[in-house]
């Protein structure tokens, strides 16, 4: 409950930052500025953000009870619509595919049963549905500002703005190897970059790097090159061939702890990581502040919950526990 009432706190500062800087007009006339301005609300803007950790662990809650509390159901609604306002498509996959690993990873043996496929099916729908909704309202579709590349009716244009995210950023990644006007290396600014944020509110004149990458012509202008990109900026080649193994390594040594534990709280961070796995053909979110932001909050909660769970296992849903008998009909396993 209190960090739901933070979520909401941490909200209300975004809006009042929003008015204040450009007003709220601009949702529907110019949704970029406000992109902006929302990313650009210093050290304040992680209350709101934690909407999105609260959307995780209210998921977390209602598949573990099977009669979770009202005001839970309302925070993950209420998270949902935070997302939405926010006018950034990557928050709201941020929740959702997040949410999606932490009901798997909290059940003692998945079962491929038909409701498990129509839940994953479902989950598709429901993220393309809110992408291609995004993109309608605040004016964010891709064809629109590239016709001459995309050879698509105006009707079906918007079609090819999934196509594009899915597939733009390997020849990112591609022409950005072969730039030859990269600079010298950043080394850790953008791989460390949860120590970046603390040196530069302890360090008077920190120079931080740039987050935002150059944009090349793909030929669309794009700018996000998968997450080997701030690993090259850092490192150069030895960035590529060394820390994403590292990454691997340590993804998979929390996963495995994980499934022999079964620790809310690593059942949470799993997930959260699994969630970078998936985007990491997108972009980086491993080394970005968000995520590790995410994990000390998820530590504090369930370090303060723990030993306080029910004892009655009527209280928890199917297949949460070993000694609960699970349903296989209709499997596939």
């Amino acid at each position: 409950m209190v960090l739901f009432a933070l979520g909401v706190v941490g909200f209300l500062i975004q809006v009042y930052h929003l008015q204040t800087q450009i007003g709220f007009r601009n949702f529907l006339t110019n949704p970029q500025a406000v992109r902006e301005v929302h990313s650009n609300v210093k050290y304040l803007g992680f209350f709101n953000i934690l909407n999105l950790a609260n959307f995780a662990i209210g998921s977390i809650y209602f598949f573990l009870y099977r009669k979770p509390k009202k005001w839970v159901v309302f925070m993950v609604i209420w998270a949902i619509i935070t997302t939405f306002i926010s006018t950034d498509r990557t928050r709201f996959f941020y929740a959702v595919i997040w949410s999606f690993y932490n009901i798997f990873y909290l059940r003692h043996r998945i079962v491929l049963k038909m409701k498990t496929v129509m839940l994953g099916a479902g989950t598709l729908v429901l993220l393309m549905f809110f992408f291609l909704l995004v993109a309608v309202v605040y004016k964010k579709q891709a064809y629109d500002h590239n016709q001459i590349y995309i050879n698509l009716p105006k009707e079906v244009g918007f079609l090819a703005d999934p196509y594009i995210y899915l597939t733009g950023s390997y020849p990112v990644l591609d022409a950005f190897l072969d730039d030859q006007e990269q600079g010298e290396p950043l080394w850790g600014k953008h791989t460390f970059e949860p120590l970046v944020k603390v040196m530069e509110a302890l360090i008077p004149n920190f120079q931080r790097a740039e987050l935002v990458g150059r944009f090349y012509p793909v030929p669309l202008e794009l700018n996000v090159g998968t997450f080997l990109q701030p690993f090259f900026y850092d490192f150069g080649w030895a960035g590529i061939a060394i820390i994403p193994f590292a990454i691997g390594w340590f993804f998979s040594w929390v996963y495995v702890r994980m499934r022999k534990s079964k620790s809310l709280f690593l059942v949470y961070t799993s997930g959260v990581l699994a969630f970078c796995t998936t985007i990491s053909i997108f972009v980086n979110h491993c080394t970005q502040a968000a995520t590790w932001f995410f994990i000390i909050v998820g530590w504090l909660l369930f370090s303060y919950a723990k030993g306080k769970e029910e004892t009655d296992l009527n209280q928890f849903r199917e297949g949460i526990y070993p000694d609960q008998a699970v349903d296989t009909s209709s499997s596939f396993s």
